[in-house]
């Protein structure tokens, strides 16, 4: 057996052994994730070329009828949202706001 088989075949022993618990928590942790994706690319949605809104649209009924996205469809929204969400760091403007005294104080 090559490895891709080996690794089907161990995702296919995992899920019929494992306990229906831990399945549901693998589908709501996609679901979840998925959703917080949707809700930040809405943000975007104007800034797409022609081609990811198209794919976005798709992706956004498939969402709309309750569907858990495969995993090329989750990576295409992995892309999408890692293209247009740009997580910047809050910098810190404390030091604009202090009073003139303490400024002079620390000098």
């Amino acid at each position: 057996m090559d490895d891709r088989s080996n690794i089907v075949f161990l995702l296919f022993v995992f899920l019929i052994i494992s306990p229906p618990k831990l399945k549901i928590q693998l589908i709501k942790m996609s679901r979840k994730e998925q959703k917080n994706y949707f809700e930040v690319l809405k943000r975007y949605e104007r800034k797409f070329e022609p081609k990811e809104t198209e794919m976005y649209k798709i992706l956004v009924m498939r969402n709309k009828d309750d569907e858990d996205l495969d995993k090329l469809a989750m990576d295409k929204l992995r892309l999408l949202y890692e293209k247009y969400h740009v997580n910047r760091e809050r910098k810190n403007y404390d030091h604009l706001f202090k009073k003139p005294e303490e400024n002079s104080e620390n000098q």
